[in-house]
């Protein structure tokens, strides 16, 4: 782990608070990508990210479909986190989870990306709701943990399969006991 990763315009960025625009060879240790196909849903004025993900609820009509979606908007403020860089022996993601730094900014405008993935699938993605923020001007971002909108346009493109891409040649993961799913659950519920 070394801050969260947005993939934004055909571009990586790692997200600590701050952006750092990386080279096309770094090492992902989890990501969900896809090349997007957004369709405009709706525009909100003046309503809680809360809020706003139950309306998006309501327009897709279902919680047993994986989509992203795209708020491109004004944001009264938004709170976000990231973790710290992680070094051999890495640590679980319990661990980085106790170990995260918080960052806030208001008003700003920017561009919130991100996945909902229906409890069902989980390991495909987080359940409900994953999203990242990053700033229009690119000096704020982190792992959405609250916000308030001002304005915005939200955008949603539906997936009907994901392709998985495994590390198989990785000795790390290869030897990882990656076993005890449910406590693999609490982790991540505790840690989103």
């Amino acid at each position: 782990m070394d801050g969260e990763l947005i993939i934004w315009n055909g571009k990586s960025y790692r997200v600590d608070g701050n952006i750092t625009g990386l080279d096309d060879d770094f090492p992902i240790v989890y990501a969900n990508v896809h090349k997007s196909n957004f369709k405009f849903v709706n525009h909100f004025k003046n309503i809680t990210l809360d809020l706003l993900r139950k309306e998006i609820l309501d327009i897709v009509g279902s919680k047993n479909i994986i989509f992203s979606l795209l708020i491109d908007g004004k944001f009264k403020y938004v709170d976000t986190r990231s973790a710290f860089k992680s070094k051999k022996p890495y640590p679980g993601l319990e661990e980085v989870a106790k170990n995260q730094v918080n960052f806030s900014k208001n008003n700003v405008e920017g561009y919130m990306i991100g996945y909902y993935t229906p409890a069902l699938y989980q390991g495909i993605g987080v359940p409900n709701y994953h999203q990242h923020f990053i700033s229009k001007n690119f000096n704020f971002g982190g792992h959405v943990t609250d916000a308030e909108i001002l304005s915005a346009d939200v955008s949603i493109q539906f997936f009907s399969g994901v392709d998985i891409e495994l590390p198989i040649s990785n000795n790390d993961y290869k030897n990882a006991n990656l076993t005890n799913i449910n406590k693999l659950k609490e982790i991540i519920n505790k840690s989103e």
